[in-house]
């Protein structure tokens, strides 16, 4: 099947031929799933079912890490990565999201903060927004929106005894790198180096200036790590570095450590291992909490009343506060059970990031799975599809506010409604057991089943990064929606003028075009490659100071 069925059919392929089906053709077996119950024996049985290693050569391009290994490796990979995510290094996260999400503003809305400006490279801005958080707050390297500073374009080396001459930003090289992953793991270097393509040569300078930024920057970790300097904040690459080469480094010979055989259990990642970690990082770091943003920003604009109900909340939460004195620790509590984090964990559940989530089953032997009550045997080898979007999307375990407002179609599963988050009763659907006492009365969330929201994958291999993204997610969401209404952008259509001459009549049918033509390029200008992206087209928006807008009063939904 090609790539984008999934996205394409939802839920319907699951709802004609079962929760879990396998396809078989003369090179392999293809099971997909959409069964929470048969998702959680995946996840939880590691050694039967680990990840389609394969899959993931794409990420080991500059060293073996958390994402692409397995087994022991994978258990000693995650015993080194996991404490940079611990809880109170995501207060960083936190301010400087702050920090980036001013200057976004700043260029969206204008220097006047009036707005009435069209974007149209939304996504490149959510990519740029992203980057620069995971930067910092991954790597302790600070960076600035073009225009913004004096040295806003400034390329320089990130290493003090570095001699290369850069020809692209730390930011370009990587977003150049992205670009081009393919093409750079098929063809050798001395090819694209010297291959009359400008395609050629584009990926070869970006792999090229990525490494060296990398390398310079993994010199100068490591001159701190030995010197016993302390690292600034979270720093993930400082911590791994640290890890290996500073005073207190667990490979340490009082500390060696023996297997049950009698061999040395290794204690620190080469540096190798550390730059690969380093890559996933930044990847990872950046494609989930950009394109999400970049699609709740589209949703919202579509769904006009569920953007109003969380400015409520906003307002709730944040009062007349300034930014600067924004709190992580009771902020990203508040905010946890508000239409806030409901607008943030439906979009995910409407589009998740990664909408196949891989694995395989075992090639040492077949593997008994239960399914509705019964013994299944799957087939050693076979690849596993866990099915996010159409388990997402499955009435078994979701409840329906109605009929769609969309489609018109029997649930509105496949719509995008926040407020299902908030369901106070389970008669339009949903599993008994899923926490139905969710409501704004409570101040709870609805809280689905294990296995059947898997935004972040599930069980012991699930995203290590889950909270770093969350918390980015709803404070940029606060940030933007404290002063602002997002609108579609209606001026490749009709102009200011004509919109300030229309009546409500006129603008009503404007914008419902507008509406039909975004949920086009929604649906069919998507692409999944590391994720879910609107690839062939845009979106465009306005950002309208709030009390200002032109079209968000006039719907309900």
């Amino acid at each position: 099947m090609i790539p984008e069925w999934a996205w394409r059919h939802g839920f319907k392929p699951f709802s004609e031929y079962g929760d879990v089906f396998m396809t078989v053709s003369p090179v392999d077996c293809h099971i997909y799933i959409a069964d929470r119950e048969v998702i959680t024996q995946v996840t939880s049985r590691r050694e039967d079912f680990p990840k389609a290693a394969w899959l993931y050569d794409t990420v080991n391009i500059f060293g073996r890490n958390v994402l692409s290994t397995e087994g022991s490796e994978w258990k000693f990979h995650r015993k080194i990565t996991s404490p940079s995510f611990g809880e109170k290094n995501n207060a960083l996260v936190f301010a400087e999201t702050i920090r980036q999400g001013k200057m976004m503003l700043r260029k969206w809305a204008g220097e006047d903060g009036q707005g009435g400006i069209t974007i149209k490279d939304v996504l490149e801005d959510t990519m740029r927004m992203s980057l620069h958080v995971i930067s910092k707050a991954g790597f302790g390297v600070s960076l600035q929106w073009p225009g913004m500073t004096e040295d806003a374009d400034l390329i320089r080396p990130l290493s003090s005894e570095s001699t290369h001459r850069h020809t692209l930003s730390f930011i370009d090289a990587l977003a150049g790198l992205l670009h081009n992953l393919l093409v750079v793991l098929v063809f050798p270097k001395w090819f694209l180096a010297n291959a009359p393509f400008n395609w050629a040569r584009k990926a070869a300078e970006a792999s090229l200036e990525y490494q060296t930024y990398m390398n310079e920057l993994f010199v100068e970790k490591k001159k701190e790590a030995i010197a016993g300097e302390k690292a600034d904040g979270m720093d993930i690459m400082g911590a791994l570095v640290k890890n290996s080469y500073g005073p207190d480094k667990l490979f340490d010979e009082k500390q060696k450590q023996t297997t049950a055989n009698g061999d040395l259990e290794r204690q620190t990642l080469t540096d190798s291992e550390i730059l690969g970690n380093a890559f996933v990082f930044l990847v990872a770091g950046h494609e989930t909490s950009a394109g999400a943003l970049h699609y709740l920003l589209i949703l919202l604009a579509l769904h006009m009343g569920s953007q109003r109900r969380m400015q409520e909340d906003i307002d709730r939460i944040f009062g007349d506060r300034p930014v600067d004195e924004w709190d992580y620790n009771k902020d990203v509590t508040a905010m946890q059970s508000s239409m806030i984090c409901a607008v943030m964990q439906e979009e995910m559940r409407v589009i998740p990031p990664v909408i196949n989530i891989p694995k395989q089953v075992s090639d040492e032997s077949d593997q008994i799975v239960m399914y509705q009550g019964k013994q299944t045997v799957w087939p050693k080898g076979a690849v596993i599809s866990m099915n996010a979007l159409a388990l997402q999307r499955n009435p078994k375990y979701w409840p329906s506010t109605g009929p769609s407002k969309v489609t018109g179609e029997d649930n509105d599963l496949a719509d995008f409604v926040p407020e299902r988050w908030f369901t106070k009763d389970n008669v339009n659907g949903g599993e008994a057991g899923m926490d139905v006492s969710a409501s704004k009365e409570t101040g709870r969330l609805l809280h689905p089943l294990k296995g059947s929201y898997i935004p972040f994958s599930d069980g012991p291999r699930s995203c290590l990064g889950k909270r770093f993204a969350q918390v980015e997610i709803m404070i940029l969401l606060a940030l933007i929606f404290k002063n602002y209404s997002v609108e579609l952008a209606v001026d490749e259509v009709a102009d200011d003028e004509a919109v300030e001459k229309m009546d409500e009549k006129e603008r009503v049918a404007l914008y419902e075009q507008q509406r039909a033509t975004a949920r086009s390029v929604m649906k069919n200008c998507s692409e999944i490659g590391l994720t879910v992206r609107i690839i062939k087209g845009y979106v465009p928006i306005r950002l309208v100071p709030r009390g200002k807008e032109r079209f968000i009063h006039l719907f309900e939904y």
